[in-house]
């Protein structure tokens, strides 16, 4: 919840995607490699809200 008292706020997005194959490897660089520079640019250089902004890959168990 966002309040003047603190400004300070982090949010953090996981989407689960599909079982990890080197098919899906590749889709799933090549879709954060082209979010991640228009993400960054309207929400840290045009918005100026955060100050790390960025969209990156986590594999667990299989699972990306």
């Amino acid at each position: 919840m966002l309040n003047d008292a603190h400004k300070l706020h982090a949010i953090e997005i996981y989407l689960q995607c599909f079982q990890q194959t080197l098919e899906n490897n590749v889709l799933l660089e090549l879709f954060c490699h082209f979010v991640d520079e228009p993400c960054f640019d309207q929400l840290r250089t045009t918005e100026q809200l955060g100050y790390i902004v960025k969209a990156d890959t986590h594999r667990s168990r299989g699972v990306q």
